[in-house]
C-alpha cells in the first residue's frame, strides 16, 4: 500500500515537517514522489519509522539511528529484542525513581531519614548506559 505524507503523519503522530527533515537528511526516504512533489510511503518506509522512533524514545541522536539503521546486516528482530530489554531498564529505573519520590515525601513528612547514598541511587544510569552500548 502506498501512503502521503499527511496519511503518515497522522498514523505516527509526527509533524509533516519531521517526514520531510528525515527526508532531507536521509534518514526516512519515501519510496517515491509524485510529478507533483509528494512523498510517497510504503508499508517498508512505516516500518523503518516505527524503528526510527523506538531509537528516538531510547534517546538516540538521529545521526545515531541513521548510522545504525543503515549499518550492513542491520536485523531488526535483533535490534527490537535489544531495545525491548533497553525500554525495561528504563522503566524499572524510572519505577526506582517514582519510589525515591515516595521515600523523600515520607521523610520530608517527619519519617525515617534517608541515608545520602540511599538519596541517589535511583539516578544511576550504569544498566541503561550498557544496554545503549550494545
Amino acid at each position: 500500500m502506498v501512503y502521503q505524507v499527511k496519511d503518515v503523519a497522522e498514523t505516527a503522530g509526527v509533524t509533516v515537517r519531521t517526514l520531510h527533515h528525515y527526508d532531507q537528511i536521509g534518514l526516512l526516504k519515501p519510496a517515491s514522489t509524485t510529478d507533483s512533489g509528494y512523498r510517497l510511503y510504503t508499508d517498508q518506509d512505516l516500518e523503518r519509522l516505527q524503528q526510527i522512533m523506538f531509537l528516538k524514545e531510547l534517546d538516540f541522536g538521529l545521526q545515531e539511528i541513521k548510522e545504525i539503521m543503515d549499518t550492513p546486516g542491520f536485523d531488526r528482530k535483533q535490534a527490537l529484542s535489544s531495545q525491548k530489554k533497553l525500554l525495561l531498564e528504563k522503566r524499572k529505573r524510572l519505577d526506582a525513581i517514582i519510589d525515591l519520590v515516595d521515600k523523600t515525601l515520607y521523610t520530608i513528612e517527619g519519617g525515617d531519614l534517608m541515608g545520602k547514598q540511599e538519596m541517589f541511587e535511583a539516578f544511576d544510569m550504569t544498566e541503561i548506559e550498557r544496554h545503549q552500548q550494545q
